[in-house]
């Protein structure tokens, strides 16, 4: 048996040639004969090449056992619309999605949120990380609608208010109508709240966001999770994404059940959730277990970035610590997701020599990740230590 080359029957060339040979008119002389014959090599070849541009513009295949199947792709990233035969009038002229806008990424089968033109919701925004990260939030999205119980006044172009209480579950009506994506930052911080007090906006706020974001349609969320969450464990542990919930506080503890939340969501509701375990952010680093665990505000807001409008799908948990020596958390994966931090601890320090000193293993809150929040009510600490 022959093999057959389908390639062969397409190309300009060999149609020009069927089409050419199968005319029923006089193959002889004559200008009538002649002018018929040129005006049909002529479309011929048009119509040969034509076929052949939208041959070569189709996505690749392969061939298995003889079945010819699209190769599989998660992810598709933007390319530019200028197909492989750029150049030649023919594919100019032919090419259908000329003066399309470039190829969007895409994740099973969905296009991921252009950030230029994303809506996003901030809660905690008057908090201390909230307000660093303003800034950067509104230079990166085209709008930023910011949520706390205090009025916030001093407002750019881009940004709106809307207050209300996050543990009232009607709030979160008021506030995705008009968001394509969540950062959920508000809650309560302290080491001496009692559960009672952060069960509430830690936790139960947490699963009435998720159930808000299914309801208004929504896929991409950046919940804010804390180093709290494994605060009790030694800083000598071994801590990256897959580290269980250590928490040294009632904080700590409804921040990982904030997290379990995430877990679930993204699973049961097909979401997107990246939970950030957030290390100390401040513009200064002011002591020496912090110099390990310190995030800058750009630092914070690239990795949001990556939460908001990355590749990866389904729920996502990395740290928020930059460039640190010696860091408290391996954060192999937030770098593997594509992050990179872009500043040093070590230029941020308030004294040089808080670079030199050592901890003290035999003081609580020098031995444990979550510092002073570690602290039983049967030790002590020293001045200064804070989150």
């Amino acid at each position: 048996m022959q093999a057959h080359d389908d390639r062969d029957a397409i190309h300009p060339s060999n149609a020009c040639k069927s089409v050419i040979g199968r005319l029923p008119f006089d193959r002889g002389g004559g200008v009538a004969a002649f002018t018929f014959r040129l005006c049909v090599t002529v479309c011929g070849i048009a119509v040969g090449s034509f076929v052949l541009c939208r041959r070569r513009t189709q996505p690749k295949t392969r061939s298995t056992t003889g079945i010819r199947r699209e190769l599989p792709s998660t992810y598709v990233a933007p390319s530019p619309d200028a197909g492989p035969l750029e150049g030649g009038r023919l594919s100019r002229f032919f090419r259908r999605d000329r003066g399309a806008r470039r190829a969007r990424p895409m994740i099973d089968g969905e296009p991921v949120q252009d950030r230029a033109a994303m809506r996003v919701l901030l809660t905690g925004a008057t908090g201390s990380v909230g307000a660093l990260l303003r800034p950067w939030l509104r230079r990166d999205y085209a709008a930023v609608v910011l949520n706390s119980r205090s009025p916030i006044t001093d407002l750019a172009t881009n940004e709106r208010w809307i207050g209300g209480d996050i543990c009232d579950p009607s709030s979160w009506d008021r506030l995705l109508p008009d968001v394509d994506a969540v950062v959920h930052l508000a809650g309560v911080v302290g080491p001496h709240y009692t559960f009672e007090q952060t069960c509430t906006p830690n936790f139960i706020a947490t699963y009435h966001l998720f159930e808000a974001v299914r309801r208004h349609g929504l896929r991409r969320v950046v919940y804010a999770s804390t180093h709290h969450a494994v605060g009790y464990l030694e800083r000598t542990a071994p801590v990256d994404h897959n580290t269980s919930p250590r928490p040294d506080s009632w904080y700590g503890l409804t921040k990982a059940c904030g997290e379990l939340v995430a877990v679930h969501a993204a699973d049961r509701y097909r979401l997107d959730v990246m939970s950030i375990r957030i290390g100390y952010v401040a513009e200064t680093v002011p002591d020496e277990r912090r110099l390990h665990t310190w995030c800058s505000a750009r630092d914070l807001a690239s990795l949001i970035r990556l939460g908001l409008t990355g590749p990866q799908s389904g729920h996502h948990l990395v740290y928020a610590a930059s460039d640190c020596p010696a860091p408290l958390f391996d954060n192999a994966h937030a770098i593997a997701l594509g992050w990179r931090p872009q500043d040093r601890a070590l230029d941020h320090l308030v004294d040089p020599a808080i670079a030199a000193q050592r901890p003290d293993p035999r003081l609580p809150h020098q031995r444990y990740i979550g510092g002073h929040f570690a602290v039983r009510e049967d030790e002590t600490i020293g001045p200064g230590e804070a989150t």
